[in-house]
């Protein structure tokens, strides 16, 4: 269906997720066959893989050590995904603190939403998710900073309560 990168889309064991952008439909067809829908899932697992859970420094390339990971999707859902992107990024994390480097890689929105849990005060106010597409459930946690962003001008002490009572 996506046929072989050409020589430029892969670089030292990565693939260009531009490449892979460009070859993807953004949509399925409707009449697609069982085939194609796992070439799509798979397509897209990868894509989330390389452009968000195990980033390089640009999140622009995803490392190619996943595709025989993907091959079975049924062996796929077996695997310890959670553990592997903590030890991803527990390691970049260790990496970024040497002298000289600016950047860091992996999932650095478990950072983010990690900071904005513990340090109140670095955290925007939490609003209600704009669609209530989980009913009765909280949805994800990190969901309740989904909103708009506002970082009102109020005290810590209305900030801290605000955000251990919920």
């Amino acid at each position: 269906m996506f046929g072989s990168p050409p020589g430029r889309a892969l670089n030292y064991g990565r693939l260009k997720l531009s490449w892979l952008d460009s070859v993807v439909p953004e949509v399925l067809p409707d009449d697609a066959d069982d085939d194609e829908v796992v070439r799509y899932t798979q397509a897209y697992l990868l894509q989330l893989l390389g452009g968000v859970l195990f980033t390089d420094h640009q999140g622009s390339q995803a490392q190619c050590m996943f595709i025989p990971l993907l091959q079975n999707l049924s062996h796929c859902e077996t695997l310890s995904w959670g553990s592997g992107v903590l030890a991803y990024l527990y390691r970049e994390l260790c990496k970024s603190c040497k002298i000289g480097v600016k950047e860091i890689a992996g999932c650095v929105l478990l950072v983010k939403l990690w900071a904005w849990t513990r340090l109140p005060t670095l955290a925007p106010i939490p609003s209600p998710p704009p669609l209530d597409i989980w009913g009765d459930h909280k949805g994800p946690y990190g969901l309740m900073w989904s909103g708009p962003k506002s970082f009102a001008n109020i005290s810590i002490f209305d900030r801290i309560s605000a955000t251990t009572l919920r």
